[in-house]
């Protein structure tokens, strides 16, 4: 329960995070189209913001089971298998 909380606070921040990196942007494109004046250093702010919504975003996507699961090698495998493979593959996530 108290990790379905701070995944969901996680993916708000996150989408927070996003809204304000869209306004930034437009705000430099106007600028830049208008007046002139730009903010100094958006691109390499929206590629480091965007980059740190992705890693918010993450919990919250894992919550859900929504994450992509690769199951080539596995396909064959028992449900038992593959239930501990999906247990040791959430917890390599959670160490990350």
């Amino acid at each position: 329960m108290m990790l379905e909380k701070l995944a969901k606070l996680s993916a708000i921040l996150a989408g927070a995070l996003m809204t304000v990196i869209t306004f930034m942007t437009c705000a430099s494109v106007i600028g830049r189209n208008t007046t002139g004046w730009t903010i100094s250093g958006d691109f390499e702010l929206t590629g480091v913001a965007t980059g740190a919504a992705v890693a918010l975003f993450m919990p919250y996507c894992q919550h859900l089971r929504g994450n992509i699961i690769v199951d080539f090698f596995t396909a064959k495998a028992s449900v038992s298998t593959s239930a501990l493979l999906d247990r040791m593959g959430a917890l390599i996530l959670a160490l990350v």
